[in-house]
């Protein structure tokens, strides 16, 4: 006859985990909600002490002009293809680059593996890339 063994507990986090999970997915919900707040006022109480989430003179009409007289998703579209360009490139390269890191034995291999990943591991707005000024007034 088998004998049973008795499993150990899976050890939680307790109510302060989940509360500090709760919390820390909260803080980026902040932002946006006022961002949303600013442009439901009509873009006239960008700093206000008042504590209402919505204030009374609220109006979808900055949306309806957006969506209406802009050609928003047109710009939307254009993003959405040059991020998706952008990212399979880079994902296609990387892929070949560490394909040859991890097959072929060459001078320089730790070095160039480290600054691949190092590259990719930067996102390109955190990268000390030099940004073009097209300001004539120099």
């Amino acid at each position: 006859m088998a004998t049973q063994t008795k499993k150990e507990p899976v050890p939680s986090a307790g109510s302060d985990g989940i509360w500090c999970l709760w919390c820390s997915r909260s803080f980026p919900f902040f932002p946006i909600c006022q961002v949303l707040k600013y442009l439901a006022c009509g873009g006239h109480q960008l700093l206000s002490t008042s504590l209402e989430i919505l204030p009374a003179h609220a109006t979808i009409q900055n949306y309806v002009k957006l969506f209406t007289e802009r050609d928003f998703l047109v710009w939307l579209g254009n993003s959405a293809l040059v991020s998706l360009t952008v990212t399979f490139t880079g994902v296609v390269f990387a892929s070949m680059a560490g394909y040859g890191f991890s097959r072929f034995r060459f001078m320089g291999k730790k070095a160039g593996l480290l600054s691949l990943l190092t590259t990719q591991d930067v996102p390109r707005d955190d990268a000390p890339v030099r940004r073009i000024d097209n300001d004539d007034s120099r």
